[in-house]
């Protein structure tokens, strides 16, 4: 009789152990997983060639008018790239940039925005991915996608987005920082 209280008493015990091991692997995992979107933050792809995002831009031409949709430009880019107290860049690098359209004056309005040439409200009629120069820049037009913004403020955003250029190349990323907010002149 008492090896069979000792039998149980390891069996509980090898019960124990396994369940360990199993929380143990998923804190591990879920660690891991973590860590890798944190890593792929702030990129962007270009038929799955990686470019880091470090800064953006949103110029913002929101009218005072009160007639909506208001349209607010924003540009992602590389590590070559700086912004002046201008707002204006300089540098060089790659980039993408949007011209959106939302329904809320000198924000973007959280949602999904689709390329469409009407310039309506969740729309993004111009976009391009830049490469070298801005003012002097080699780009590609997109011609078709999404941008999903999930976190919205005036000048900090959360976005990702897939689109198409005219190369049929696909180009896809996700942003979450604050931009350089400037307000256009004439607005």
């Amino acid at each position: 009789m008492w090896w069979k209280s000792l039998q149980y008493k390891e069996s509980l015990l090898e019960k124990r152990i396994v369940a360990s091991w199993i929380i143990m692997l998923l804190l591990v995992s879920c660690t891991a997983d973590r860590s890798n979107l944190i890593e792929e933050k702030n990129v962007f792809y270009i038929d799955g060639e990686k470019k880091e995002l470090e800064r953006g831009l949103a110029m913002d031409y929101s009218n005072t008018s009160g007639q909506g949709p208001y349209r607010i430009d924003l540009t992602m880019l590389t590590d070559g790239f700086t912004i002046n107290e201008d707002g204006e860049l300089i540098g060089e690098g790659n980039g993408i940039q949007f011209r959106l359209y939302s329904s809320l004056a000198f924000q973007l309005k959280p949602g999904r925005y689709s390329f469409n040439s009407s310039g309506g409200e969740f729309t993004f009629d111009q976009g391009s991915v830049f490469y070298d120069d801005f003012g002097d820049r080699d780009s590609v037009l997109l011609i078709g996608g999404t941008l999903e913004i999930t976190k919205s403020s005036k000048d900090l955003y959360e976005l990702s987005f897939n689109c198409t250029d005219v190369q049929g190349r696909e180009i896809s990323g996700y942003f979450y920082k604050s931009f350089y907010y400037t307000l256009q002149a004439g607005n």
